[in-house]
């Protein structure tokens, strides 16, 4: 389903992979996609050095969460690329991934808060315990059935905030989901005190 997403975005094609080769109205080029076996950010991290190897003019990359996203930052590092040169995402807002973001590595996260959908679950679970129907106005989208595209069910569709140094003390850090003490142990002080995180 990320895939699908950010091909859709990216590349114009709701897919969940996109031939190599493959270019966009603004000028990109795919070199690769590849996905990490049981995401695993080791595998990960390999498969991004083998194709950063055989591609390096590679500019820019897609991760799906953090954890993916630190296996490539610690790949970069590692073959001597500067932070804020080669774009890094990432997802779930983990405190490693705030760090990098930070450092100036990774350029952001998707942060989902727990709490609300934590809510708007607990809302849907009593209403359907109590023998009702889910009400129209919890609703505003539909979900396919991963087992069964053909199955649609209805859904409550949050929205996602994109995490980079700009909103970082504002949403993750106010919050509470990453400490500032958890973030600015991975980051330096002056990376914390330049992105506001106290």
């Amino acid at each position: 389903s990320f895939a699908q997403g950010y091909n859709k975005v990216v590349w114009g094609k709701s897919d969940k992979t996109v031939a190599a080769g493959t270019t966009n109205s603004q000028g990109m080029t795919l070199v690769g996609e590849n996905y990490a076996p049981a995401w695993s950010n080791t595998k990960g991290g390999t498969i991004f050095q083998q194709e950063f190897t055989s591609h390096p003019s590679i500019n820019a990359t897609i991760e799906a969460n953090d954890g993916l996203g630190n296996a490539v930052v610690n790949d970069l590092k590692a073959a001597g690329v500067a932070a804020k040169t080669l774009p890094v995402t990432g997802q779930d807002a983990t405190a490693q991934g705030m760090a990098y973001i930070l450092s100036g590595y990774q350029c952001g996260s998707v942060y989902k808060p727990v709490y609300k959908e934590a809510q708007d679950a607990v809302a849907m679970a009593v209403v359907l315990l109590s023998g009702n129907k889910v009400p129209a106005a919890l609703l505003n989208g539909t979900t396919v059935d991963p087992a069964d595209s053909t199955i649609k069910e209805p859904a409550s569709l949050l929205t996602a905030t994109w995490v980079n140094a700009a909103n970082m003390e504002s949403t993750v850090v106010k919050d509470g989901f990453d400490t500032a003490a958890a973030i600015c142990a991975l980051a330096t002080a002056a990376q914390c005190s330049a992105g506001g995180i106290s």
